[in-house]
């Protein structure tokens, strides 16, 4: 399924995919080109991907093409990260590592606080076939909830971690997976943060007052431009349980 594409920048000239590959001496597949041509810098729905060591990473955006754009191909190719010119950076995942091609044109991901690589597929096309999109079904719950008070979380995100029957089970992965819940935790300025998606009937039965509070999110939310700071897993069987955030 091919996404909404956010943010779109039209190309200021059409040579530039041309020069670049001249001056970085790479050919892009014809898949890709005719790709950026409709989408340069575009930022898709909500989308994720797997390598072939973390599943569920989650998609940002495609790098721009135009020389002066903030997040630019001509940037981001002469930064370490592209260890020394052997990949072509042309996108990043929520956390800003980097979505690239290999000189064999395979796709990679390149993290970019240690430069180590996975490897997400053989080619363009099979980058795309893989992502995932997938629509929010109406019978899920998606929040966030954080162990200290910011603005942002009302008393329902605060009460998740203060109250006794969750306190420490959200922590807990075989109670994640036998409530049913897709937990995902990062930290966020020394605060520990929970990204949950759980059924409907669950958070209505156990966790009510979250529904319609500020901690509540919506299929809108993650189909709006810049929703790089989510990291919710995708619900699925597979994913029950507590995750990590792998940055």
């Amino acid at each position: 399924m091919i996404p909404k594409f956010w943010k779109i920048e039209e190309l200021t000239d059409d040579r530039l995919i041309d020069i670049y590959q001249m001056y970085f001496a790479y050919d892009f597949d014809e898949n890709f080109k005719w790709f950026i041509l409709k989408n340069n810098g575009g930022w898709p729905d909500y989308g994720t991907f797997d390598t072939d060591k973390i599943k569920g990473r989650c998609f940002k955006e495609f790098l721009s093409f135009n020389l002066n754009s903030i997040c630019s191909v001509w940037k981001y190719y002469t930064s370490k990260a592209t260890l020394s010119f052997k990949y072509i950076p042309f996108g990043l995942d929520s956390k800003d590592n980097i979505i690239a091609f290999s000189r064999d044109n395979k796709v990679v991901w390149i993290s970019k606080e240690t430069n180590e690589i996975e490897h997400i597929a053989d080619s363009f096309k099979e980058f795309m076939d893989a992502l995932r999109f997938p629509d929010k079904p109406a019978d899920i719950i998606w929040f966030r909830a954080c162990d200290w008070l910011v603005e942002e979380y009302e008393e329902a995100g605060i009460d998740w971690f203060n109250s006794p029957e969750y306190k420490y089970c959200v922590l807990d992965n075989q109670w994640c997976k036998d409530n049913e819940l897709c937990v995902s935790l990062d930290i966020w300025d020394l605060a520990v943060v929970c990204f949950v998606a759980a059924k409907k009937e669950w958070v209505e039965k156990n966790y009510p007052k979250v529904i319609g509070s500020k901690c509540q999110l919506t299929p809108e939310y993650f189909q709006r431009p810049g929703y790089g700071d989510c990291i919710f897993v995708e619900y699925t069987k597979e994913n029950l349980g507590l995750h990590d955030f792998v940055g």
